[in-house]
């Protein structure tokens, strides 16, 4: 009892900058939309192989306000370090699985304005189920 803090989250947001090489650590739920004939909206598949999940991410730096480092530009240098299947029980209408991929490696911030907004609302999708949550530290 009376372990817990609250510390303000702006002032470490404050003292990002353009430029900045950050380690960082993205447990995520990479996914695709997939049409469905006769149907308005599609199906969410998950990526499955350790490639697709890798494109998944690269796919999402740049609109995000980050790029990888890495040791060659056309290879970034990050890596999967987990992936795992939770099982989400639902009362009523039984369980469903969700992918988890956990990434981690080096970044660089490259438009300060879409990187917070990143590290506030996070990345991807089932946020509601702990996925998304971009963690960064200083290099």
């Amino acid at each position: 009892l009376g372990t817990a803090i609250t510390k303000k989250y702006d002032d470490f947001l404050d003292k990002l900058y353009v430029g900045e090489i950050l380690r960082f650590r993205l447990t995520a739920n990479p996914t695709r939309k997939i049409s469905v004939p006769g149907q308005r909206q599609g199906r969410i598949m998950p990526h499955i192989t350790i490639a697709q999940q890798k494109k998944w991410f690269l796919d999402r730096t740049k609109s995000n306000g980050f790029k990888i480092v890495g040791t060659q530009e056309n290879h970034p240098e990050f890596d999967i370090v987990n992936r795992e299947w939770k099982l989400l029980r639902h009362k009523g209408s039984g369980t469903a699985r969700l992918s988890c991929v956990t990434f981690e490696g080096i970044l660089e911030i490259t438009d300060l304005k879409k990187f917070k907004n990143a590290m506030i609302n996070g990345i991807g999708r089932e946020k509601a189920y702990g996925m998304g949550l971009l963690t960064v530290i200083p290099m």
